[in-house]
């Protein structure tokens, strides 16, 4: 019989595995970068782009700002995740180099998805890190 536990317990994760991944796939059906039209990911995202230029210069302005500033948590998120395992000099630095990449900075100056990769990823650091 304790052969047959392992093998519950995995198929109990690969139910839920399967159960979240067509949940999500349903609540997406629809997002409109995940249509195919016949253009790169970058056609749809000028599409985008100018749908939100089209609109009032506040909302293009606050946009930027959430940018900026989730840019900057980004190093924060950083320092948090890499000081525990690497010490203060060395999270310094690897907030300092975060902060001064020229391509993370000017991904934050425009409307591109790849601006919240930084700090995406730094949250999931800092989660890991403090788990």
């Amino acid at each position: 019989m304790k052969a047959a536990e392992p093998r519950r317990g995995l198929l109990g994760f690969l139910a839920l595995a399967l159960t979240v991944r067509a949940v999500v796939a349903w609540q997406l059906h629809d997002h409109p970068l995940l249509q195919p039209v016949g253009q790169l990911d970058s056609g749809a995202y000028v599409a985008l782009a100018r749908q939100v230029a089209g609109g009032d210069f506040l909302l293009r302005a606050a946009a930027k700002v959430l940018q900026v500033l989730l840019g900057t948590a980004a190093v924060g998120l950083l320092y948090i995740a890499a000081r525990p395992w690497f010490g203060r000099k060395a999270a310094l630095a690897a907030a300092g180099l975060l902060a001064l990449t020229g391509p993370v900075v000017f991904h934050e100056a425009i409307f591109l998805q790849a601006a919240l990769d930084p700090f995406l990823m730094a949250l999931g650091l800092c989660a890991v890190s403090r788990a």
